[in-house]
């Protein structure tokens, strides 16, 4: 029997003159929504997320994460897409990966490695970008000082974190993993236990992550580059030493963010600036060509019997491509991911998707400097010989697309998702209703959607219309899910919108989500 929960949830969408922040976690929309009130930009908002946001949800995120950003000044010049993706250590070596001849259990299907040492542990770790990815982006947009940005993060860690029902589940699923590393545990599973809240005692559990604090202080007062090519740079590759890892201090000084305009792409009325090379934001463009192809008549689309078949259509052709040519993405099992996007009162546009990869990357903190690490290696195939298998230096396909949308003379969209490969079937549903359909931004985070990303099958949410899966069960293999909370099977999508009419900008966050938030600032 299906797990089905039978309450209707409703999470309105927030409209405001000033600025908007969405992010999964409201605390870190609440900072970077003061930050806004300061008279900080998107930008300067979207820097102070970023850092917040990892240390209120760290299974998804933080200074140990990877990503990408699309950044759209105002001032009407093409958007910037800034990438801080993920390298593998130079000194990485294949053959300290040996197959064990079983069927493996990683999200991308792999065989299984000895120790499962690619997907998490220390030979799992990639270099890390967040930190050159926000310092490239505020150096380039920011108005605020940097430390203003970067320093609520620290007080996060040192006041405490207090564990809610969501903290003890993130935590307990991946409870045996965080116990393999003594200082992950020391952080996550005080006393060896899972936290669970106090409702007797009247004071929060709080988790200490009191090295990160220092190391987060030590960024805002010496800015990003140090993280890279200065003391933090070589405290961090002593860290990595003494866990075992290869990622050394080379890797950190060749280690760049990248930034670069962006063409855009039209689709109706619209142009679509979202990030290129090995992410899906040239899926998601493909992805919607076919859809305009077979739908050329937006008024079509009203009619849903109509629009999730020519939806659904589109993305298997997509995937179909997408997986014949890049091999596996990942598997159904969630990843671990977390989205920002912010419009800012006079306009300007932020668009930011980082990821540990699976829950809580690779298990490891450092024992010094207190970062959790990613656990990158995990994207790449352990078979040695392929064009996507584990080697030095190399850079991962994602599933990232952060973007800005220009819709025609009126409508700004700053839109960005979670959730593995189902990240750029859930935008394209974002980006048909408010462009095809009209939609209001609340309009479109509670209505019903589809997924279709790699499996032979068409996921529906049960809220659709009788005769909408109907129509698609005439061409395809309909599974009717719950679009829930865990597990999360539609993606998680975070938009704000921007009418360039009044000036008004409306948020609306991931619906069924109890940390997802929209906040004006």
């Amino acid at each position: 029997m299906k797990n089905i929960e039978t309450w209707d949830i409703r999470k309105p969408a927030v409209e405001s003159k000033n600025g908007i922040v969405v992010t999964q976690h409201y605390e870190a929309s609440q900072i970077a929504a003061q930050v806004l009130a300061e008279g900080g930009n998107a930008v300067d908002a979207a820097v102070a997320a970023s850092f917040a946001i990892g240390v209120l949800e760290p299974a998804q995120s933080g200074i140990g994460s990877i990503g990408h950003m699309v950044v759209a000044p105002v001032t009407g010049e093409k958007p910037y897409a800034i990438n801080f993706s993920a390298r593998l250590p130079m000194k990485l070596d294949p053959k300290d990966y040996p197959l064990t001849g079983n069927a493996g259990s990683s999200m991308f299907s792999w065989p299984q490695v000895l120790e499962d040492r690619n997907m998490e542990g220390p030979y799992s770790i990639g270099v890390p970008g967040q930190v050159a990815g926000t310092w490239l982006a505020h150096s380039k947009f920011g108005r605020l000082p940097w430390a203003r940005l970067v320093t609520p993060a620290a007080s996060l860690c040192e006041e405490g974190v207090p564990i809610d029902w969501n903290w003890t589940f993130k935590i307990a699923t991946s409870q045996r993993g965080l116990a393999r590393d003594p200082n992950t545990a020391a952080v996550y599973l005080p006393g060896n236990n899972v936290p669970v809240v106090d409702w007797r005692g009247g004071t929060a559990v709080r988790l200490w992550p009191k090295r990160l604090a220092k190391t987060l202080r030590r960024i805002a007062e010496a800015g990003g580059d140090d993280f890279y090519r200065g003391d933090l740079a070589a405290a961090i590759a002593a860290d990595a030493k003494a866990v075992g890892s290869c990622l050394t201090l080379e890797d950190l000084h060749e280690y760049r963010a990248t930034i670069e305009q962006v063409e855009g792409a039209r689709y109706r009325d619209a142009t679509i600036f979202t990030v290129p090379g090995l992410t899906a934001g040239p899926s998601l463009l493909h992805a919607l060509e076919r859809f305009a192809q077979r739908m050329p008549n937006p008024k079509d689309a009203r009619d849903d019997a109509k629009l999730f078949p020519a939806i659904a259509a589109a993305l298997l052709d997509t995937y179909a491509e997408r997986l014949a040519t890049s091999g596996p993405v990942d598997t159904k099992k969630n990843t671990c991911t977390t989205h920002i996007s912010v419009i800012d009162r006079d306009g300007n546009a932020a668009a930011l998707t980082q990821t540990l990869l699976q829950n809580f990357g690779s298990r490891v903190t450092f024992p010094e400097t207190g970062i959790l690490l990613n656990d990158a290696v995990t994207w790449f195939d352990p078979v040695p010989g392929k064009p996507n298998s584990i080697g030095p230096g190399k850079t991962p396909l994602s599933n990232m697309c952060p973007l800005v949308a220009r819709v025609g003379k009126n409508l700004t969209i700053a839109l960005g998702s979670s959730g593995g490969r189902r990240i750029f079937p859930s935008i394209m549903h974002y980006l048909i209703f408010l462009i095809d359909r009209g939609m209001t931004v609340d309009e479109a985070v509670h209505y019903p959607r589809i997924d279709v990303s790699g499996d032979p099958w068409v996921t529906a949410d049960r809220k659709l219309s009788p005769e909408a899966i109907a129509a698609l069960q005439q061409s395809h293999d309909v599974h009717v899910e719950q679009n829930c909370f865990y597990p999360s099977l539609f993606g998680v999508p975070t938009v704000v919108a921007r009418d360039e009419r009044t000036g008004v900008n409306t948020g609306g966050a991931f619906v069924v989500s109890p940390w997802a938030s929209a906040a004006v600032g």
